[in-house]
């Protein structure tokens, strides 16, 4: 229940839970998950599962209309009301926001009114409205092709990001912002888009290339070492 806000933003589709557990320690009994509603005909699944399915679940890569400062929200963040804005608003630098805050409202309601459940529930509904139409894995990444953007937006996955991740729209590659504590976010441009992410760890490169320019070193001194043990054995000794 606590955690309503960040499930959401994380696309949590499915609770599921062993049928097997005591009746104290169920689903049921310990208030269940807002929003979930359990599949099928709500019979104990054949392999002792029970599977929740999210009413309100909010697809991979989507847009928010309000964002608010990161350090703003550090600074004053309370509990169950911290855990709901992440619905609704969209975590920035000040850096961030000189340069794409145009593109989003700055929440001013962050402190004056505590959102309910219902409010979370509509802001995902939202949320969900404007996320990617097509999302896929790849070898090096994934990729996905955004709703119809009315206007220039960031667009919010909730992949951690790392300095490994390389993005591109529509080929042009494009910076990858580190927004909501370690999430990511690229910038887009109004329309439908195809976006990619391609993933190398950091530091590969180097790596590999030390590795080379190793192997290349031992390499030259093996045949230096056959070829001075080859001039010793054409010696002639001397009597």
């Amino acid at each position: 229940m606590e955690r309503i806000g960040i499930r959401q933003i994380l696309s949590m589709g499915y609770y599921i839970e062993n049928a097997l557990v005591s009746s104290d320690k169920g689903y049921t009994a310990q208030g269940g998950l807002p929003g979930y509603e359990k599949t099928a005909d709500g019979q104990e699944s054949a392999d002792g599962h029970h599977v929740y399915r999210n009413s309100h679940f909010i697809p991979m890569g989507f847009t928010f209309e309000n964002y608010l400062p990161i350090e703003e929200y550090d600074a004053s963040r309370r509990g169950v009301q911290a855990d709901r804005l992440l619905v609704r608003d969209l975590l920035l630098t000040e850096e961030q926001i000189s340069r794409y805050g145009q593109y989003l409202v700055r929440d001013t309601r962050a402190a004056s009114r505590m959102l309910t459940v219902e409010d979370v529930f509509e802001e995902s509904d939202r949320r969900a409205a404007s996320a990617c139409t097509e999302f896929a894995f790849s070898r090096t990444g994934f990729s996905a092709v955004t709703a119809k953007l009315a206007h220039p937006n960031l667009v919010f996955f909730s992949v951690p990001y790392d300095r490994g991740f390389t993005a591109y729209v529509d080929g042009q590659r494009t910076e990858i912002l580190c927004v909501d504590f370690g999430l990511m976010a690229v910038p887009v441009p109004e329309g439908v888009h195809r976006v990619e992410f391609r993933y190398v760890p950091h530091g590969l490169r180097a790596a590999l290339c030390v590795s080379a320019l190793s192997l290349l070193l031992l390499v030259v001194l093996a045949r230096r070492g056959r070829r001075g043990n080859a001039s010793a054995g054409r010696e002639v000794p001397v009597g």
